[in-house]
């Protein structure tokens, strides 16, 4: 790097470097080596400014250089270009120009590279920030979804319940109605006239049987807390 471009790039590379270091204390500069067919290795000095989290590169490219990989190309003059065209900012170039060169564009060059970072600084919290919110309603939606699903399990409940209740109301109908079906029926066959002889005896054994059927049924004859379990 001892050709008069190299040692014009380190001293410009320097000056900025002496700048930025007031506000932010990381520089790099670095040779950005390229093999290029037919030519051979390329060199190219870049700097690297990290902006509190944001970086940005610089490189020279020089008039009659090889342009080698994607991002380069043939130059007219001297020319210092930051970012890229897949960049969210874009790139941004400046030029020798004639009574004007790089040099006396210092100023601009680094407020452009000072307005470059805090854009790029204020797109990433805003991208943070956006992220949060969507991560909050996810969040608020979620507690929504599990708010809605327990409200709905505590109304299946509440009918399975209700439900409950109804078939222990109904089931209690029938064995009373069955109780009393069957006492009326064992006091209308007492008035059998086959009872008048030997089958008098039978029918004691089972109108005792009967009446047993019919007390295990009533609910009458059973504790009053063991007829409505579902309100234990």
């Amino acid at each position: 790097f001892d050709a008069p471009s190299y040692q014009r790039q380190l001293r410009f590379f320097s000056s900025l470097a002496q700048v930025m270091r007031r506000i932010y204390g990381q520089q790099q500069v670095s040779s950005r080596d390229e093999w290029v067919q037919g030519y051979g290795t390329l060199h190219r000095l870049t700097m690297q400014l990290d902006f509190g989290g944001v970086t940005a590169t610089l490189e020279f490219l020089e008039p009659g250089e090889v342009a080698g990989g994607k991002r380069s190309r043939s130059v007219a003059s001297t020319t210092l270009r930051t970012g890229a065209q897949g960049d969210v900012l874009g790139s941004q170039e400046w030029t020798d120009r004639p009574g004007d060169r790089l040099e006396g564009q210092f100023e601009t060059i680094v407020r452009t590279l000072l307005r470059r970072a805090e854009e790029t600084l204020r797109m990433q919290e805003r991208h943070v920030y956006e992220m949060r919110v969507e991560r909050r309603a996810e969040m608020l939606a979620m507690i929504e979804a599990r708010k809605l699903e327990a409200e709905h399990k505590r109304l299946e409940l509440v009918a399975a319940h209700r439900q409950k209740i109804r078939e222990e109301v109904l089931d209690l109908a029938r064995q009373h109605r069955t109780a009393s079906d069957i006492r009326v029926m064992v006091a209308a066959l007492s008035g059998h006239p086959d009872l008048s002889t030997a089958a008098a005896e039978l029918f004691a054994r089972w109108k005792e049987e009967a009446m047993k059927v019919a007390d295990l049924l009533d609910p009458m004859k059973r504790p009053f807390v063991t007829l409505i379990p579902a309100f234990q």
